[in-house]
């Protein structure tokens, strides 16, 4: 070999130089893999030569591809910023990774010294010779003059030596993992090359289970332009940090970054890929703290497919569960025929439950399988009735910590079908309830109250949703209770003339039930409702109606309830009201039921039957229920939840209960 060294002229920038001090080892290492596959080369060995200590002593990285031009080591290792690269997409077939010619330099932050020995050919006749430099003098590196070879093959070693402290990464069980990773795409691609670490082949089917390509988006950048992105979703069979490669369009990585997606059950890495992103990292914008608009644009929209993918890969491993927990026999549900939408969606929901609570919580498995049977049950009653009493009991039950009850309750939260399952189980319990009510105040021959007038208090005291829905969660009010009694005397007998007795006077008004709730719409404000049920058989007459409007007036105006803004509604409710009261009703420019409204419209007076006030409150909740069965069979088959989470079952995905 020539003894004529020639030294490359480079002055390093500070930041290259920051940069340069910051890459991780197997970073380091991979470039120069890079290198080798960019030049060409279909097989590339990486050797750590260890010392008696068991400490690395040497690196040696290995290529077999065309070798470093002569004439180009100048323009190559003296031009930070510049590579022959920069204008090629592929050399030899395969495209290219490199883009500022810095990669090469990334050996230093290795070993102290680095010497590339390289073979070439030029006419016909291969040539060798070295390039050599030091990390404290990176402007102070020389290559030889090159000397004739026979017999030898085109390629370059790069040895490394002198080696940094910082370098022990080399060394760990994981890191020909890591780089298989690192190359997943590139070996998938180019099935002829391949790749040594440390005597290791790097195999992504080692480790691999899965690679998908999803379908490709547009994104706009700032310069309102559109650029298309590419995702491909590599799955592990290994534990690995949910990292995203920032690529190029080929599929080589220029940075990384966290996915930013939760998917507990899943291992995998993410391949982004866009010309605009080698872009941004050729102007070394890609390692800014702060993102790019571009790079976030296309960040969040590979995010968005990427949480759409693993709802569906989430959702195929229901169907396997669910038929788990059958032949466990700790499925609380039984087959039956087809299923309402709201019984379906009730069964979709558990399994979306009790799926994430078998991955979530690391304890579920140690439970025995009645106890799974028993936790099982609760779940799924809970979920229609209290939804929040599950993530009690489990707590309790498994002894979760609190990041275990933190993701319980973001599950529990961000379960929407679970909110449609409570609502129906309300409204069927209310159904249940009017059908009760019905048989014991409208016998249908007798028109006869079939329950006694304590009962029938104690029946509606926390169902007066019957008579109005706001007054739902309403309570009682002593004062109130306290001026109704004061004013009782202006309430005779509101069964009229038939129910007089014998010395014709007519019954008080305590023969009938009265309630009375209030509640607070906003802060400063009272509704006030008062309920007369009539305890008789017969007729309520038209005389009532003056009785209830003086009484109603009477209550309303009482100096306790001066001062502040409220509203009263005193409703009559009977077997039976006579004609003339039923008219009096129905008037064109009042609201069913009610015969008489203040002229400030704060006090009105109704009269109602207790068939029409069943019927009426029928109606709404088997409307109510038609949209609720509407609502769960949208999302069961939309899946609305598939978009928003991870968890949720999607599209292609029905009938899991079985």
């Amino acid at each position: 070999m020539s003894a004529h060294i020639t030294t490359i002229p480079l002055t390093p920038k500070k930041d290259f130089l920051s940069r340069l001090s910051s890459t991780k080892p197997l970073s380091a290492i991979a470039e120069l893999i890079w290198n080798g596959l960019d030049a060409g080369s279909d097989r590339i060995d990486v050797s750590l030569v260890q010392n008696a200590m068991s400490g690395i002593e040497r690196i040696e990285v290995k290529d077999m591809g065309s070798g470093i031009f002569h004439p180009h080591v100048p323009n190559l290792f003296g031009n930070l910023g510049d590579s022959w690269k920069k204008t090629e997409k592929a050399y030899q077939g395969r495209s290219l990774h490199g883009k500022n010619g810095a990669g090469r330099l990334k050996a230093f932050t290795l070993g102290h010294h680095v010497e590339w020995n390289t073979i070439y050919e030029n006419d016909g006749k291969h040539y060798t010779y070295s390039i050599s430099g030091s990390f404290n003098a990176l402007d102070q590196q020389h290559f030889s003059e090159p000397i004739e070879i026979e017999n030898s093959a085109t390629g370059t070693e790069v040895v490394i030596t002198d080696i940094q402290d910082r370098i022990g990464q080399l060394l760990d069980e994981n890191a020909a993992e890591i780089l298989t990773k690192n190359f997943a795409l590139y070996l998938a691609k180019y099935s002829a090359v391949e790749i040594y670490y440390n005597g290791k082949t790097l195999d992504p089917q080692t480790y691999q289970t899965s690679s998908t390509d999803l379908p490709s988006l547009q994104v706009t950048l700032a310069d309102d332009s559109e650029s298309q992105v590419n995702v491909t979703i590599i799955e592990w069979c290994v534990k690995t940090p949910k990292i995203m490669h920032l690529c190029d369009a080929s599929g080589h990585p220029l940075h990384d970054i966290p996915s930013g997606v939760k998917a507990p059950s899943f291992n995998y890495t993410v391949y982004v890929k866009s010309d605009r992103l080698k872009e941004l990292a050729t102007d070394n914008l890609l390692l800014l703290d702060d993102l790019h608009p571009d790079q976030q644009v296309i960040v969040d929209t590979a995010k968005a497919a990427i949480k759409d993918y693993f709802s569906k890969r989430k959702a195929e491993t229901y169907v396997k569960t669910v038929d788990r927990w059958k032949l466990e026999h700790i499925y609380p549900y039984q087959k039956n025929g087809k299923l309402s939408p709201v019984e379906l969606a009730e069964r979709q929901v558990f399994d979306i439950f009790a799926s994430n609570v078998e991955t979530y919580l690391p304890k579920f498995k140690d439970v025995d399988q009645q106890g799974k049977k028993i936790i099982f049950m609760l779940i799924s009653q809970a979920l229609k009735q209290n939804p929040a009493a599950v993530q009690t009991s489990l707590t309790e039950m498994l002894n979760l910590n609190q990041e275990q009850q933190n993701d319980l309750a973001e599950l529990i939260n961000d379960t929407p079908l679970a909110n449609i399952l409570k609502s129906a189980e309300i409204i069927s319990k209310r159904l249940n309830f009017l059908q009760r009510l019905e048989q014991l105040v409208c016998a249908t021959d007798t028109n006869t109250i079939l329950v006694d007038p304590d009962h029938l208090h104690q029946l509606l005291d926390s169902e007066t949703w019957i008579f109005d829905e706001s007054f739902d969660l309403a309570s009682s009010a002593e004062q109130l209770e306290e001026v109704l009694e004061k004013h009782a005397s202006l309430l005779t007998s509101q069964a009229g003339s038939d129910t007089n007795d014998d010395d014709g006077s007519s019954n008080p008004a305590e023969h009938n039930l009265r309630l009375s709730k209030t509640v607070q719409p906003k802060a400063g404000e009272h509704s006030h409702l008062v309920i007369e049920l009539a305890s008789s058989s017969k007729k309520i007459g038209e005389d009532v109606i003056p009785q209830a409007i003086k009484y109603a007036t009477a209550v309303a105006n009482e100096d306790c309830f001066q001062g502040a803004p409220a509203r009263w509604k005193f409703l009559t409710v009977s077997t039976l009201l006579d004609q003339d009261i039923k008219n009096e009703s129905n008037q064109p420019k009042l609201p069913s039921g009610m015969v008489w409204e203040s002229p400030d419209k704060t006090i009105s007076v109704w009269a109602r039957e207790w068939k029409e006030v069943i019927t009426t409150a029928r109606a709404r909740l088997e409307f109510m229920q038609k949209q609720l069965n509407f609502e769960a069979d949208r999302d069961c088959s939309k899946a609305p939840l598939l978009k928003t989470h991870s968890k949720f079952i999607p599209d292609e995905v029905t009938g899991t209960a079985g």
